[in-house]
């Protein structure tokens, strides 16, 4: 399979997740979020099987420089195996099917975020220079449960939590010598609303930068 390393660039704008078998996934935030500073945390559960490489990569601690407060929560690169020639299907009918239930219940555990309840207010296709197809959502969470106070204005827990998903499926040549196999590959970008309204086109740019090689 695709093991994937995580870093950032030296001039501190674009993040890579880079795997031993040739695949390589960047995506694309501003200079000033201080990219270079930051280590991501690999996925404990993969990490812990000797024979599977770390599968999830996440980044967190991204600061606005004037204030220091929070610009998300976190992004994170997955990837894991999918059905050989059919994933790419997949997904089309995912997107086309175009429900909340469609997409964290065919999309791999690992490659989302916990959502409580969302509601999708974006989806969209694209296709870089390659060839590849992504496919891309913009999720609103609301939690469980929420106060009195809270409900009263809308009748129904406000939204507290906006997620981007890219889901690309690409094949690589496994490493360990197995021939092709097809990878999933999926970013996830996780914020509060009041964050994403205020860096809602640095983060819409960044999921719009994800590229997969």
């Amino acid at each position: 399979g695709a093991a994937v390393a995580g870093q950032a660039s030296a001039d501190g704008s674009a993040v890579e997740a880079r795997g031993g078998s040739g695949l390589e996934a960047t995506f694309v935030f501003p200079e000033r979020w201080n990219c270079d500073s930051l280590v991501p945390e690999v996925d404990a559960m993969a990490a812990g099987a000797s024979s599977a490489p770390p599968s999830r990569y996440t980044w967190k601690g991204f600061k606005d420089p004037v204030n220091s407060g929070k610009i998300i929560e976190r992004a994170s690169v997955a990837v894991v195996d999918a059905p050989s020639g059919k994933a790419a299907a997949d997904l089309e009918k995912i997107y086309r099917t175009g429900t909340i239930e469609a997409i964290v219940g065919n999309l791999p555990s690992n490659s989302l975020s916990e959502l409580a309840k969302a509601d999708i207010f974006r989806a969209s296709t694209r296709q870089d220079e390659g060839g590849t197809q992504y496919y891309e959502w913009e999720l609103a969470a609301s939690p469980a449960t929420c106060s009195e106070d809270e409900r009263k204005l809308l009748g129904v827990c406000p939204y507290k939590r906006i997620t981007l998903v890219s889901a690309a499926c690409v094949s690589v040549e496994g490493g360990d010598g197995a021939g092709d196999g097809t990878k999933l590959v999926t970013l996830t970008i996780d914020s509060q609303v009041e964050s994403f309204q205020r860096y809602a086109k640095d983060i819409r740019q960044g999921i719009a930068s994800f590229r997969i090689q």
